[in-house]
């Protein structure tokens, strides 16, 4: 067993350390969890010790890493340590099995950091058939230690951020992989999770399909536990795949023929990669699901959409800018749970932060209409230069950001929120003529039920009144553009039904047509007619 080392980390990322690199504890887990896709693992399994939250594990069947590899990351300065030969998209990018690599080997690790004080990490390393276990002590490092680095040095100087030492293992073919293991958790995260708990005790459930059911019931998963939080952090930013049925349910969306094409094909490349994530027993999936089916109404009533393309290919200062995704317009409704309103970025298949409900500081007032917009922007080329230290946030001066940014502003601009109007005047226009129809319906069954089945509602512009009963024809006359009729619309509509009681209190004796028209009206009333 080796001494206790010091780990170095390169003060350029001090700062963030000191701040807490991630905004959440499903940040510092995503970071492991990419770390186990580039090493080609086809399973991760995390669990929390729920309700307790007293030890977190995080095992996958990847290559494993070897024991030098672990040294230099901790030795050699963590922020520097690349895990690419290249950042273009060239085949320098691809692990063995032909993933996307994601990101940095040791930025995850040090973010544990933000969840415990020391953890362990064992590692049977495929490549060399050779095993290691080392141990891990992170320092309190949100302190005054960075107030001690001057301008000058902050480009070169590494920090001593805790300890680590390695001791060698037998190897074991059938533990391939690495396992992190995190016992000695910071309290303020166990307090937080288990406080939490207590409006909101659900554990999760066995399938993703009833987790979803329990958040789509709520609306938003911030009505839930942080636990149910993180997990569903988790799901939107792993680089997983869609549920088995996919995102979209084509029969209610209105799309381009090339676009759903590309759409089908990104989720089989997400299934291609084999790749799963499981918390506790859950096996995760992208939770998006468009549009949501809404229990509450009927099938004819069930919301629909629009999927515009987002591909685009630009150089910004002669480096490629590559977008690919969608965005989804969501008619006149707005998108469920709220957590998915907005768009996200994805670079490699991996989240960068969460959905930005205010679509990029669009320089508009917001306005409900960007609650029925819901999108992932696949960055395929660029960008990652933007990426702050924490790969949860972008640098927003970066050329490819600013470019980014324009782009999504002219497609909503020129295109998304003026079809937003259009649907809705659609809508609307489809709502009254829904209206009109029951209200037709409903003054036709109350027709019938007084005078009988046999007549039957008719219009005519060539009679002075507003209506009148043919009793020879069977026929109740109506003459929507009399000019007894006020100008008002609504108005116009009250005056027909009340001339209706009038007219059929009129076919009964006399000394019964009072009471007749106050009881046709209170009937009128209570279908909805007035």
């Amino acid at each position: 067993m080796s001494d206790w080392q010091d780990i170095r980390v390169s003060s350029k990322i001090l700062g963030h350390v000191s701040a807490g690199i991630y905004r959440s504890p499903a940040g510092a887990i995503k970071e492991l969890v990419s770390n186990a896709f580039d090493a080609d693992a086809t399973r991760v399994a995390i669990t929390t010790n729920w309700p307790s939250f007293d030890i977190i594990t995080c095992r996958d069947n990847g290559s494993g890493m070897s024991q030098e590899k672990f040294e230099l990351i901790m030795t050699q300065e963590i922020g520097d340590s690349d895990k690419r030969l290249a950042i273009d998209g060239s085949a320098g990018d691809l692990t063995d099995q032909g993933r996307p690599i994601i990101g940095w080997l040791g930025i995850g690790m040090l973010g544990v950091a933000q969840i415990c004080h020391e953890f362990k990490l064992i590692s049977h390393y495929k490549k060399d058939r050779a095993a290691f276990k080392a141990s891990i002590r992170l320092g309190d490092f949100r302190g005054e230690e960075k107030h001690y680095i001057s301008q000058e040095q902050v480009p070169k100087q590494p920090i001593d951020v805790g300890k680590f030492k390695i001791e060698p293992i037998d190897y074991d073919p059938d533990k391939v992989g690495t396992y992190i293991i995190a016992s000695d958790m910071r309290s303020a995260f166990v307090v937080k999770f288990r406080e939490s708990l207590a409006d909101n005790p659900l554990p999760l459930p066995s399938k993703f399909s009833e987790f979803l059911k329990v958040i789509h019931r709520a609306r938003s998963v911030k009505s839930l536990s942080d636990y149910w939080q993180m997990v569903w952090e988790l799901s939107v930013a792993c680089p997983l795949s869609y549920k088995d049925e996919g995102a979209f349910n084509w029969n209610k969306i209105e799309v381009e023929p090339e676009l759903r094409k590309q759409l089908v094909e990104l989720q089989e490349t997400l299934r291609t990669y084999q790749f799963e994530v499981v918390i506790d027993g859950l096996a995760l999936r992208k939770p998006n699901q468009y549009p949501l089916f809404d229990p509450r109404l009927p099938k004819a009533k069930q919301t629909k959409g629009k999927l515009f393309s987002l591909n685009k290919s630009v150089k910004v200062r002669g480096e490629t800018l590559k977008l690919s995704g969608y965005i989804y317009l969501q008619y006149s409704r707005a998108v469920e749970p709220m957590e998915l309103r907005g768009l996200l970025i994805r670079i490699r298949n991996i989240a960068i932060g969460t959905y930005d409900p205010n679509l990029f500081e669009f320089p508009q007032v917001p306005s409900p209409r960007f609650n029925w917009i819901s999108g992932e922007i696949y960055v395929e080329k660029g960008l990652e230069f933007a990426l702050n230290i924490d790969r949860d946030s972008f640098n927003e001066m970066n050329p490819h950001f600013v470019k980014l940014r324009e782009v999504i502003h002219s497609l909503l601009e020129d295109e998304i929120l003026l079809e937003a109007g259009r649907g809705q005047r659609k809508l609307t226009a489809k709502k009254h003529e829904n209206m009109q129809q029951e209200k037709q319906t409903k003054l036709e069954s109350l027709i019938h039920q007084e005078l009988g089945d046999d007549y039957a509602l008719a219009s005519s512009d060539e009679q002075q009144f507003p209506l009148i009963i043919d009793t020879d024809q069977n026929l109740v006359v109506m003459n929507n553009q009399s000019e007894l009729l006020p100008n008002s619309k609504s108005k116009r509509e009250l005056v027909q039904f009340i001339a209706h009681a009038f007219e059929i209190s009129m076919l009964v004796p006399a000394n019964e047509r009072r009471e007749k028209f106050y009881q046709l009206l209170s009937n009128f009333a209570k279908s909805g007619l007035l």
